[in-house]
């Protein structure tokens, strides 16, 4: 069964607004695949340093705040990773009380934040993640919005 959206979809207005392609390119890969996936509550690409490209998220998230709180996220994770001698971190998983968020390497300047509902199931959050991710590649390539050398994912 589809678990419900709490509410409507909201694209970031400067993304929806933009001349810049590569967020209007974003926001429509984001737009197409959040609605075609009703267990995911949102998607956003943002780069490292936590710049927000395109997000498409239900009303009340701040995207900056979005933005700065991934950044810190995936800052700490890869110093407790690089501690433990394991490498780079391909992906973040947060299992929180009302859902999951999944944060997931685009190329070595951004990332794919894809949340979800609770009562998703995990795996296929993971999958779908890597499935946004690779679309989002796929789709470019073909496009060539984003420069080809800044996308060097490891999926």
């Amino acid at each position: 069964p589809a678990i419900p959206r709490v509410g409507s979809l909201f694209t970031d207005r400067d993304c929806t607004m933009s001349t810049d392609p590569k967020k209007r390119f974003l926001n429509t890969i984001l737009r197409k695949f959040v609605t075609a996936n009703p267990e995911l509550a949102s998607a956003s690409v943002m780069t490292k340093d936590g710049i927000m490209l395109s997000a498409v998220t239900e009303h009340g998230i701040n995207h900056d705040r979005l933005g700065a709180m991934g950044s810190s996220i995936l800052s700490l994770a890869n110093r407790v990773s690089h501690e433990l001698k394991k490498g780079d971190v391909k992906q973040n998983i947060i299992n929180s009380e009302q859902g999951l968020v999944v944060i997931t390497g685009l190329s070595s300047h951004a990332v794919v934040v894809v949340t979800c509902l609770d009562g998703s199931k995990l795996g296929k959050v993971i999958n779908l993640s890597n499935s946004l991710v690779k679309n989002i590649i796929a789709s470019n390539k073909t496009l060539e919005i984003i420069p080809l050398d800044a996308i060097d994912a490891f999926v």
